[in-house]
């Protein structure tokens, strides 16, 4: 959580919002527990002053609970 910026801005699936580091660990954990073989692939990252974007894969088997 500590590498988050408190103002850090999640674009998803539902589209864009501002997210708590506390709300970004749940969202993780739950992605975690519906897919438990979960392997993240960092595609591109980009960074300017302090900012930093990147887009990354996930690919895993669907086996719990939760849609995403």
């Amino acid at each position: 959580a500590e590498v988050y910026a408190p103002d850090y801005r999640f674009h998803g699936p539902s589209g864009t919002r501002l997210c708590t580091r506390e709300a970004f660990a749940a969202y993780a954990l739950g992605l975690l527990a519906a897919f438990p073989d979960a392997a993240v692939r960092l595609e591109h990252a980009c960074s300017r002053d302090d900012r930093v974007a990147v887009r990354w894969r996930l690919l895993g088997t669907h086996d719990g609970p939760g849609r995403y």
